[in-house]
């Protein structure tokens, strides 16, 4: 049925070749949605992102609202993220932000949110498939940290046993190879480990703002190690921090089921007493320099007086 017309567009958010989102307003509720328009529907996989959503009520993903089809195509209207998209945020942070945003802290949380959701997913069987910056969704902040939403479950697949890591689905290389799995490079073997190697690329994203490679070869040849990393993490995150990475990016073939799953990396981040919105180690210390710094220019200024 089409409830087209229940919509008010507000803003175009982007196209491509699947079709538009918009940012639009229900105008029976006012509630501010974003509307997916996918084009062209060849057959019932199309639907299949609505069939997983609907299914899907969780704090770190994207909420399910409605969908119709009409002359335009089919319709997903979803939740509206008023901050956008991660990749967006961290291309376009001032240097204040990339400090607090990229502090301990909120790494912490990131990997906590990412891995919250994937738990919940691949509890249900799910695996997303194509996690990306651009596919994970920014909100409203506490103090300095997002609050992080999964979306895009275009190609999300679902497994017959929820309960094992084992079976996998085979089909051409879709997704983004910046942040695609080497065994998935290789032979389009998708896992739930495949999706935990993402988390882990996301996470180096988010901390350096460049992708974790920059193309499929750099993946394919890495023979792991985070410190040996095309672009490692920067020198202040703590050796904790770098043994969650290493635990997520797990290169070797046949060895890629010993990447730590989405629950334990839950367990770890969930622990640390530092899943707050406070200062960390780099905020402190730019804060030491400046005090320093201040402290020398009234030195000097009064040693001139003098």
């Amino acid at each position: 049925m089409d409830r087209s017309k229940d919509y008010e567009l507000i803003e175009n958010l982007g196209s491509g070749n699947f079709g538009t989102v918009s940012k639009e307003r229900n105008r029976r509720t006012n509630e501010i949605v974003a509307i997916k328009t996918i084009k062209k529907i060849i057959d019932k996989s199309a639907y299949n992102e609505i069939y997983i959503l609907k299914e899907l009520t969780h704090d770190n993903i994207i909420r399910y609202v409605d969908h119709y089809s009409n002359k335009n195509g089919l319709a997903i209207v979803m939740e509206y993220a008023d901050r956008g998209t991660m990749y967006d945020n961290r291309m376009n942070m001032s240097l204040r932000s990339k400090i607090m945003a990229t502090s301990e802290n909120s790494m912490w949380v990131l990997l906590n949110h990412l891995s919250s959701a994937l738990s919940y997913l691949h509890e249900k069987g799910i695996m997303h498939c194509d996690l990306k910056p651009d596919n994970i969704l920014c909100f409203p902040p506490k103090d300095q940290v997002f609050h992080f939403k999964l979306a895009d479950f275009g190609i999300a697949q679902k497994l017959v046993n929820s309960r094992t890591r084992i079976k996998f689905y085979k089909n051409n290389v879709i997704g983004n190879h910046e942040y695609m799995a080497p065994e998935v490079l290789r032979v389009g073997r998708y896992t739930k480990s495949a999706d935990m190697w993402s988390v882990g690329a996301i996470a180096c994203f988010w901390y350096n703002g460049e992708p974790l490679f920059k193309d499929c070869n750099e993946v394919l040849h890495w023979k792991g190690g985070v410190q040996l990393l095309p672009r490692p993490p920067t020198y202040y995150s703590t050796k904790e921090l770098k043994s969650v990475l290493d635990k997520l990016l797990i290169p070797k073939e046949g060895s890629f089921l010993r990447r730590a799953d989405a629950k334990s990396i839950l367990a770890i981040t969930t622990a640390k007493e530092n899943i707050k919105t406070g200062w960390g180690y780099l905020e402190w210390m730019l804060l030491l320099a400046a005090v320093a710094l201040m402290s020398l220019l009234i030195f000097l200024k009064i040693k001139k007086w003098k």
